[in-house]
């Protein structure tokens, strides 16, 4: 006499009551691994957008070496013109 898959061979979970908190389980999975692909891009776009090259630290910079007399008033505006 068969009868069937899963009596007597351990693959039933308990009559069905596995099979709900492992499609549980699967959707917290992929909400997890969404969330974290949505953290990586926001990191990797805000790592080029805080490089050390924007516009306002040149402008800094420009303007301690303004102050410090490194360069004239000609070279200031000069420079200035094409940081912005």
């Amino acid at each position: 006499m068969c009868r069937g898959f899963g009596y007597g061979m351990g693959f039933n979970l308990g009559g069905g009551v596995g099979f709900p908190w492992m499609m549980l389980g699967m959707g917290i999975l992929r909400v997890l691994v969404a969330v974290l692909v949505i953290y990586l891009i926001y990191k990797l776009v805000k790592g080029f957008t805080n490089s050390p090259n924007r516009p306002d630290k040149a402008m800094e910079i420009l303007n301690e070496r303004y102050v410090n007399g490194e360069i004239n008033d000609e070279e200031y505006e000069k420079m200035k013109g094409r940081i912005k």
